[in-house]
């Protein structure tokens, strides 16, 4: 080995040392870390965590605080804000109100002398139109909220524990106490007193939830009549309910077992008997043969009867089986219902609150529409969804699914921030694209469902009758509509059907050819009158693509006369499937005509699209800076944006970057610290994006939908 080869032998061998000798020290330090206790490292991170904690005037937390953590719908965003109470009073509340056109609303008021100063944390939403909303008071460590009397009396009302927090008398303050501030359900908190614990251990303990926090507010305040968690007596009738149907399962299979039983044994006895008589000479052999001939009677009129008794059972079994089955079908749909209605309802308390604060004529209210669907096999059964019914001017003009609602809730909180930035300008100049409380008027509304059964046609009989037409809505007769089905015969010429052709049985008529006539002669008693116009009829055979309309012949009084007639071929024959059909289902004959009242609408709202376009022309007549809406964002002229006072408001670039602020406190949280002296959560100091296309715009809204989901 040369000189050179040594050294560089040398070397390596010491690199490998080091690296070998760092490894170990490395395994040595994490096996001392781990063999320290829990309870060290625990006070290390809580002393830590104190150690990075500052004053609220260094715009960080303190969790050794009372405090306020909000509740999501989304697991994942619940508890990571903080609201922090110091010595003394804290004021919640939200900008000052900006006045309308007109001067429909009260003016600006300074607040600037007022004893209590700016509120510490400002909300922004059409809950917070007031000043102040809520105080929280700490003293010796005790925490209490009081509504201000201004608010409350203007029924911006917040909530502890579902109760509405009056300005009367201070409310305690205990440790997992819900608070939903302001009317729009989307501020919901809970309070922590951290010498009881804190609020993680709240959440992961499931003791507080966003959905216990909604319901809670909805019980008590008469939304639903109770929430859905049952009562000690529901639960103890459930029990009893599931008892006796275990006991009757029991039973039921205990039955059978006996008579199985009983007919073994009558089998063992036969067969005795049997070897007994044989084993017996000197008989004569017509009696023997007589008395077997009995036996094997006897045997076959008990296997039958036991047969009967099982046949009993299982039917009785299978029933007590398909009950259980829809009781419980029946449970998860009004669950369902219920987690419906304990999002939508609030939802739309919120929209007919923005609304009303941008002295918009829309109001949102909940409908429950029942429908027919298909459960297991071909059997039909009915099912309660929620609709949201949008009126304008106190008119119906349509309605919103609740996945509809949800996203344009997102736009109008979007549409009420520039709102309160840009005054009522900003609503002229809005295109009905961008309009989030815009929709086409649907003017054809459904009346309701008449039914004819076919199983008529099985027995080659006609079934004519004045079929009830039930609203989907309200589930009662809402009028007649006369309607057959006849049965021709196999050629389809005649109404009459040849001796030859009539069958004893239904099942007799499976692969022969079968037509019949279906006839719609007229509706009559409609009602709501308002919907009774261009009455017409809507319906699908099972074997067509679309659906077949019918509409009206001739209006005699409140009569409307269809005179329809069609005939159906089921060629080249009729299978078992189609004949379960017959005996089974029935042809659905929808009733739809025209609202007068969404025609009303449709006019009223076009009078007020008029009106706003003559007060955008008259504000560019005037001279003054209007800004204009268009799927960029918005476009100020050259001179600076005024307000509806016509005060100078800010320049150009300033509005478009203030204008979609955060349209909840945990939007706020990616860019704002929540107690920081009189910082708005979701404010000016906010960075946003600019406002979206318009409320068709459902990436925008899918994306939004993320800060609740």
């Amino acid at each position: 080995m040369t000189e050179e080869e040594r050294r560089a032998y040398e070397s390596e061998k010491e690199k490998l040392r080091r690296s070998h000798e760092e490894e170990i020290q490395a395994m040595e330090a994490a096996l001392k870390d781990m063999q320290r206790s829990w309870e060290e490292r625990l006070a290390e991170a809580k002393e830590g965590r104190r150690r990075s904690s500052a004053n609220s005037e260094d715009g960080l937390i303190d969790l050794t605080k009372p405090h306020f953590t909000n509740l999501n719908e989304d697991p994942m965003l619940t508890g990571k804000l903080f609201y922090c109470f110091d010595a003394g009073e804290t004021w919640f509340g939200g900008r000052a109100r900006r006045p309308r056109v007109g001067g429909s609303s009260e003016s600006l008021v300074d607040h600037d002398d007022d004893p209590r100063g700016p509120p510490k944390y400002l909300l922004a939403g059409a809950a917070f139109m007031h000043r102040y909303q809520v105080c929280v008071t700490v003293r010796d460590g005790k925490a209490a909220i009081k509504a201000d009397g201004e608010a409350h009396a203007a029924e911006a009302y917040s909530y502890l524990n579902g109760d509405v927090i009056t300005d009367m008398d201070s409310l305690a303050l205990g440790h997992g106490d819900r608070v939903v501030l302001g009317r729009q359900n989307n501020y919901n908190f809970v309070f922590v007193d951290p010498t009881k614990g804190s609020g993680q251990e709240l959440i992961d303990r499931g003791k507080v939830t966003y959905e216990g926090c909604v319901e809670e507010l909805a019980a008590k305040q008469g939304d639903i009549e109770g929430g859905y968690r049952r009562s000690a007596a529901e639960v103890e009738a459930e029990r009893k309910r599931k008892e006796e149907y275990d006991q009757s399962i029991r039973e039921a299979k205990e039955a059978r077992e006996r008579a199985e039983a009983e007919a073994k044994a009558r089998e063992e006895e036969y067969q005795a008997k049997l070897k007994d008589i044989q084993s017996q000479r000197g008989k004569e052999h017509e009696e023997r043969d007589e008395e077997l001939k009995k036996l094997r009677r006897e045997l076959k009129s008990q296997r039958r009867e036991a047969e009967r008794e099982r046949e009993a059972m299982l039917r009785k079994q299978k029933e007590l089986e398909t009950a259980e089955a829809e009781r419980r079908r029946r449970e998860v749909d009004l669950r369902i219902l219920h987690e419906q209605l304990m999002v939508t309802m609030p939802l739309c308390k919120e929209a007919t609150l923005m609304a009303k604060e941008m002295a918009r004529p829309y109001t949102f209210n909940t409908i429950l529409h029942v429908r027919s669907v298909k459960s297991s096999g071909s059997a039909e059964r009915r099912m309660t969804e929620v609709l949201v019914g949008v009126d304008y001017r106190g008119l119906r003009v349509y309605d919103w699914t609740p996945e509809t609602l949800e996203n344009r809730v997102y736009l109008m909180r979007d549409l009420f921030e520039a709102w309160c930035d840009e005054g009522q300008a900003y609503i002229d100049c809005l295109h009905d694209e961008d309009d989030p409380f815009w929709d086409p008027i649907t003017l054809e509304r459904e009346i309701g469902t008449a039914r004819i059964y076919l199983e008529s046609l099985t027995m080659q009989l006609e079934n004519e009758l004045d079929a009830k037409v039930m609203s989907s809505s309200t589930g009662r007769p809402v009028g007649t509509l006369t309607c057959a089905v006849w049965p021709l015969s196999r050629d389809g010429s005649s109404t009459t059907v040849p001796d030859e052709e009539i069958v004893e049985e239904p099942s007799q008529l499976v692969g022969l050819p079968l037509s019949f006539r279906l006839v719609v002669k007229k509706a009559a008693h409609l009602t709501p009158r308002e919907l009774a116009n261009s009455v017409r009829v809507r319906y699908r055979w099972q074997l067509d693509d679309e659906d077949t309309e019918v509409s009206t012949k001739v209006v005699d009084d409140d009569a409307f006369v269809f005179d329809y007639e069609r005939d159906i071929h089921l060629v080249p024959c009729l299978t078992q499937r189609m004949l379960s059909v017959l005996l089974e289902e029935a042809i659905a004959l929808q009733v739809y005509g025209e609202s007068t009242a969404a025609k009303e609408a449709e006019r009223l709202r076009e009078e007020e699209r008029r009106l706003r376009d003559e007060r955008a022309a008259g504000r560019k007549d005037d001279g003054r800076g209007v800004a204009t809406v268009s799927n960029d964002g918005i476009n100020l002229p050259g001179e600076m944006g005024r307000d509806d006072d016509g005060q100078e408001d800010r320049s150009s670039s300033d509005v478009k970057d203030k204008m979609a602020p955060p349209s909840s406190p945990e939007e706020a949280a990616t860019t704002s610290q929540v107690d920081v002296e009189s910082e708005t959560v979701g404010g000016p100091e906010a960075a946003a994006a600019p406002p979206p296309t318009g409320p068709r715009a459902l990436a925008v809204a899918s994306s939004r939908c993320c800060h609740v989901q």
